[in-house]
């Protein structure tokens, strides 16, 4: 069936509800049920029932990632319990005396993705420690660069949950082409591009503006703590002292190498299913590789914390839990998403 013009209403409801309200998870939900009422003809019977089935598929299409985000969600707060978080914040304050320094680490932190991506991943719901205390420790600039980094992570991460890395999808040569130039120009690529440019840029060249402008003078004139207010916001997370710097980059970097090794063995390189590494990049299931290496990137970090008495193995557990909590409104958010694509999608308005 043909809906016409009608068809792009859901998106276009969406995204002019987001920009101007600034609430993501109404506009989308708005968008969906527009989506729906379209499709039904006006039934409101119908478009519930579509609603549901829509949805319902969607995220059993998708729940390796609600998973994997779930297992990151834990082991990003019990880094954080543990003091890995905060130690490398210290560490951090100590070594940048600069805003120019500030913004150096901005860039060198920024260009490296996966770092980058991993370090950005509280957003959601309690703020990163090493944020915060950077943001409370380091001249003007170098705290707000460091947030501007991590808005610009919720970006790259959207691109990276929503931009086509399931691994049931089997590329071919020009398939794999198509991908890295919707990796390269993806309008959330573009942002995150202008983001490290513009905080480069600003560090050099000490050019503020709007909000930023603002922040700047507060910390200037000393009022860290108001520049500081929107760096994150841990709750009542108790944060153990006795955290090293390695007690962030061990889990990270376990979490970095297993999933490779598991997006290679997924690939069939282990398995004869791939001649070289990059078929088997080709052929892996990211979903599931994902999964793999944030439950060994948890695992890891129970033996790295708990036999220390870094953490107690009744913290670390809690730690799972309020991560998981903590991951909440990225599954709302992602399911909605995940909804109005399909409403959106060949099957039902064919936008």
């Amino acid at each position: 069936m043909d809906f016409g013009w009608l068809s792009i209403l859901p998106p276009v409801i969406a995204i002019v509800l987001a920009l101007l309200t600034k609430e993501v998870i109404s506009s989308l939900l708005l968008g969906i049920l527009s989506g729906v009422l379209i499709y039904a003809g006006g039934n409101i019977i119908g478009a519930v029932d579509a609603l549901f089935s829509i949805m319902g598929e969607k995220i059993g299409g998708n729940a390796l990632i609600i998973l994997f985000l779930a297992l990151l969600g834990a082991l990003v707060v019990v880094i954080t319990k543990a003091g890995g978080s905060y130690a490398y914040g210290n560490w951090a304050a100590q070594k940048i005396k600069s805003r120019r320094g500030g913004a150096a680490l901005h860039q060198r932190v920024g260009r490296s993705d996966l770092c980058g991506r991993l370090l950005q991943l509280s957003d959601g719901g309690h703020g990163h420690e090493a944020g915060h205390r950077q943001a409370q420790d380091l001249p003007g600039e170098a705290g707000l660069h460091h947030r501007l980094h991590r808005r610009a992570g919720m970006h790259h991460r959207a691109h990276f949950q929503l931009g086509g890395l399931g691994g049931q999808h089997d590329p071919g040569r020009g398939d794999r082409r198509r991908l890295r130039h919707l990796h390269l120009h993806h309008p959330l690529q573009l942002l995150r591009r202008f983001d490290h440019s513009h905080a480069g840029g600003a560090g050099v060249t000490r050019l503020d503006f709007g909000s930023m402008r603002r922040y700047e003078a507060q910390a200037q004139a000393g009022h860290i703590e108001t520049a500081a207010s929107d760096a994150g916001n841990l709750g009542d997370i108790e944060i153990s002292k006795k955290g090293r710097v390695f007690d962030l980059v061990i889990p990270i970097v376990s979490l970095i190498v297993i999933t490779l090794l598991a997006m290679l063995y997924t690939g069939g390189l282990f398995t004869g299913g791939a001649s070289s590494i990059l078929e088997a990049f080709g052929n892996t299931d990211a979903n599931t590789s994902l999964v793999w290496g944030g439950f060994a990137a948890l695992i890891v970090a129970f033996f790295l914390f708990v036999p220390r008495k870094v953490l107690s193995f009744r913290s670390f557990m809690d730690g799972i839990t309020e991560g998981v909590k903590s991951m909440v409104p990225a599954f709302i958010i992602l399911t909605l998403a995940w909804t109005i694509s399909g409403v959106c999608s060949d099957t039902h308005l064919n936008t």
